[in-house]
């Protein structure tokens, strides 16, 4: 599962990027369409003292990226 939160007002589950990672081998190009669905679905529609929504939006994206490397990489390494 992959999920956001800090970003909308309250967690919110990234569908989208779970279904690319169900369907497909992990590759490198894989792993950008993952964090371009984060980014894309987070849309957070406000922008605080903490972040502006441009910020929160990118970040979705690379956290995203991370998560998904660090597991493949536990993976590879069973």
């Amino acid at each position: 599962r992959i999920a956001v939160s800090g970003i909308p007002h309250s967690p919110l589950r990234i569908e989208s990027a779970e279904a690319l990672l169900r369907t497909q081998a992990l590759t490198p190009d894989l792993i950008d369409a993952v964090a371009n669905a984060a980014m894309t679905a987070s849309d957070p529609a406000y922008s605080d003292y903490r972040g502006s929504a441009t910020y929160r939006r990118q970040m979705a994206a690379v956290l995203t990226r991370r998560a998904v490397e660090m597991a493949w990489q536990q993976e590879q390494n069973k």
